[in-house]
């Protein structure tokens, strides 16, 4: 019966021994244990424990848990969201996993006393923006959020944003991607690359622009950024013949007055813009033969526009020609007469003048008849 009862003894010592042994298991590399976390929930994961025996979490990077027990670990991430001022406040519990995902072990919580819980952490953003520093993360931020914070310039590239997160994982983003709606977490790092610089060529334009020449662009210009480039159209330029030649190709004529009818240009490429006659007129008028408009020829003199008018009539008071320059206040009187008899050199005349040549004075023979007329009265009936 004693025997019994010893054996009996011993053997609830020795399940007791093993229960206790159960409830004290350490954690080993590989193991698969569950995080939870009262007052943030990002940290409610799944971690495999590596061979070093850590595991990486959220906001705190590496934590070394190997070897401890589920409340000895739960205690260490506890304290360190603390003393990290990730949390104020830290309920965290840690279970161990079976191989199929199954609790292990019943879960343990440790609880690191402290204020009210605040936000957990903060995301940062640098690189190509006007503001680069950080805001205070907050659940449900997103990319577009931390762009319209850090304010973008012209050679940001919104296109080629890279998000780092603090469990080592890069990710690009493109901003202007309406799809594209990720969502940030504390301690997340938002760099903002530029765009690459522009190439620049150069292209060669003529004809009827107001800067004729070499031209200097970006990739991917125009050829109507071309034509402004170098002072935009003239008066004589034809708009509807602007014609592109490129080496190797034949050239192209382009109707600038159409939509779609640009066209972009490549390095060396030349830019020819038409142009029209612009014809400069001289004005006769007076005592000619055929008064009018006539065309300007370079070094055209006085005899010539006469000449071109039918020449001067009888009554031409050669000596009185008169010359209206543009922009002159004042007529200039030219003696013709002595120009034609070789005793003074001819006029060169310029677009714009103005030719008068007057006719001979008209005889006003009345007031002398009525004159004589009153004296033929007098004489007769006078006396």
């Amino acid at each position: 019966m004693l025997r019994r009862f010893c054996a009996t003894v011993v053997m609830v010592l020795v399940a007791l021994a093993g229960s206790a042994q159960e409830t004290v298991k350490k954690i080993q590399a590989l193991d698969k244990i569950k995080v939870t976390c009262a007052e943030e929930s990002l940290l409610n994961k799944t971690y495999k424990v590596s061979k070093d025996g850590v595991i990486l979490m959220d906001f705190l990077g590496a934590v070394e848990i190997h070897g401890l027990s589920e409340s000895e670990a739960a205690d260490r991430i506890g304290k360190k969201l603390v003393s990290d001022r990730i949390l104020r406040k830290a309920t965290v519990a840690v279970q161990t996993l079976s191989g199929d995902g199954s609790p292990a072990t019943v879960v343990e919580k440790r609880v690191t006393t402290g204020e009210k819980p605040i936000i957990p952490g903060v995301v940062k953003f640098s690189g190509a923006v006007q503001k680069p520093g950080e805001i205070a993360f907050r659940d449900g931020i997103k990319v577009a959020d931390v762009v319209a914070s850090a304010g973008t310039m012209e050679t940001t590239d919104l296109q080629g944003i890279t998000v780092k997160s603090v469990d080592g994982t890069v990710k690009k983003v493109d901003a202007l991607n309406l799809n594209d709606a990720t969502t940030l977490h504390a301690g997340d790092e938002v760099v903002f690359g530029a765009k690459p610089a522009p190439e620049i060529f150069e292209v060669y334009v003529f004809g009827g622009v107001s800067k004729p020449g070499l031209v200097k662009l970006s990739s991917e210009k125009s050829v109507k950024i071309a034509i402004e480039a170098a002072g935009g159209f003239t008066e004589t330029g034809i708009k509807k013949k602007v014609r592109v030649e490129r080496d190797g190709q034949a050239s192209q004529t382009l109707d600038m007055t159409l939509p779609g009818s640009d066209i972009l240009l490549k390095a060396n490429d030349r830019v020819v813009v038409e142009t029209v006659e612009k014809r400069a007129y001289v004005q006769v008028e007076g005592a000619v033969s055929k008064p009018g408009y006539f065309v300007v020829t370079p070094g055209m003199k006085l005899g010539e526009a006469i000449s071109a008018a039918g020449g001067y009539s009888q009554k031409a008071r050669l000596e009185k020609v008169k010359i209206t320059s543009p922009g002159a206040k004042k007529a200039r009187e030219v003696n013709y007469k002595e120009i034609e008899q070789g005793y003074a050199g001819d006029i060169v005349l310029q677009a714009g003048d103005q030719i008068s040549v007057p006719g001979a004075k008209k005889n006003n023979s009345m007031p002398i008849r009525f004159a004589a007329g009153v004296a033929a009265v007098w004489l007769l009936f006078g006396r």
